[in-house]
């Protein structure tokens, strides 16, 4: 699954808006971004310069090499097949995102406690069965009819 940006601050901006003010505050590499023909167009037109971008290309390079990315190029095929999707380490990697999970902020709403939520809230779900939220709260199809928002982020583990 490819989670959209979250652009906190500048949701009413345009994507080209949001991606040149990312790279003008010092951002040298998009993650979950699937759109580098927009800044291919940003440095044809440019918005971009070249040198900019060798400068991130720069600053990314160096800290691979200084982990020795580059000294051993050659993959062991065998020992890969056992690595990537390995149900072991899947499992140990969504155990570490579930213990990471962290609650900003627990405030009170003038009836005490946010958490834990009163039943039958309304909320807006994303990526969660709403057949198991049914019960304790009203499943809504648009988050601004909601009171509360809960995403579940779902990692895939896709060998191309």
């Amino acid at each position: 699954m490819i989670l959209p940006a979250r652009a906190r601050g500048m949701e009413k901006a345009t994507t080209e808006e949001r991606m040149l003010k990312c790279i003008n505050a010092g951002v040298d590499q998009f993650g979950g971004e699937m759109i580098p023909e927009m800044l291919v167009r940003l440095v044809k037109e440019g918005k971009i310069s070249e040198a900019r971008i060798d400068s991130s290309l720069r600053r990314l390079l160096r800290v691979k090499f200084e982990q020795g990315l580059f000294d051993n190029p050659f993959t062991n095929v065998d020992q890969a097949i056992k690595t990537i999707g390995n149900p072991e380490f899947i499992a140990a990697g969504e155990l570490a995102q579930r213990r990471s999970i962290v609650l900003l902020k627990n405030d009170s709403n003038g009836t005490g406690k946010t958490l834990p939520l009163k039943n039958g809230i309304k909320v807006y779900l994303q990526n969660i069965d709403p057949d198991k939220v049914s019960k304790y709260a009203v499943v809504v199809k648009k988050p601004e009819e909601a009171d509360y928002a809960i995403f579940a982020f779902k990692v895939t583990n896709t060998i191309h």
